[in-house]
Parts: structure tokens; sequence; C-alpha cells
């Protein structure tokens, strides 16, 4: 009951947006450290990148180890599917 009297009664409109900018980070570093198939259950992919990831990467491999130039090279991978996985890795955050 603190922290909720705490959030609303002490935090700044700024505050509130800092701390749920920094939650999400730190629910996306987690998140980047799970092999790539358990990670796919942890973000709102869509389904065209979540049957990218299964049909072209084996499951041993980290989020992070995806490089762009690896990630176009396969079949059926674009621009627009390479933005929505830098997005839920959080490499724009």
């Amino acid at each position: 009951m603190e922290l909720y009297n705490l959030y609303h009664h002490c935090f700044t409109d700024q505050d509130k947006r800092y701390l749920a900018y920094l939650l999400k980070k730190e629910k996306v570093t987690a998140s980047n450290e799970l092999l790539i198939h358990d990670w796919l259950k942890t973000v709102n992919a869509s389904v065209r990148l979540i049957n990218l990831i299964y049909r072209h990467y084996d499951k041993n491999i980290y989020p992070s180890q995806i490089s762009k130039e690896m990630f176009l090279n396969k079949e059926g991978a674009g621009v627009k599917a390479w933005r929505e996985f830098e997005n839920l890795r959080g490499d724009n955050l």
C-alpha cells in the first residue's frame, strides 16, 4: 500500500514516465538473456516474426547474437520484420 501511495501522491508525471521506461528496459534486458525460442514466449511478436525465427534459427542462440545482416539474409525476412525484432530486443530504448 505504501508503494501505491508513493506512486500516486509523490511521483510527478515525469517520474512516472521514467519509472515505466526503467521497468520496460529491465524486462527487455532480462528477456534478452533467454534463448531465442524462450525469448519469443516473453515478447509480443507478430506471427510473421515468430515463424521466421522458428524456421531459420537454432534454439541455442540468443537474440543479441542475431545481426542485421544475418537476419536479412533469411528467406522471407525484410526490413519491417527486422525493425520489429530490434524493437522487441530493446535496441532503441
